[in-house]
């Protein structure tokens, strides 16, 4: 069940997520939307809300953005 509810807020993008959605931005472009999936020094693993496949990107140059603030929950 949780499974499928993870799948389900990914399909869903960043309007109803219950984490947060962030924008990475190369020289003040967004070049992807989505949730951090996992980070290192270098490399940034994000779940790409809009082409909906997990992308690696090169921490080099960018920045990340958080764009949906989450309100807590009852």
């Amino acid at each position: 069940i949780a499974e499928r509810e993870e799948i389900e807020y990914r399909k869903n993008g960043c309007v109803t997520a219950r984490y947060s959605c962030v924008e990475v931005l190369k020289d003040g472009t967004a070049i992807a939307k989505g949730f951090i999936m996992e980070s290192s020094v270098s490399h940034l693993a994000i779940f790409d809300t809009d082409l909906r496949r997990t992308r690696l990107l090169s921490r080099e140059g960018t920045q990340v953005l958080t764009r949906r603030t989450l309100k807590p929950q009852d």
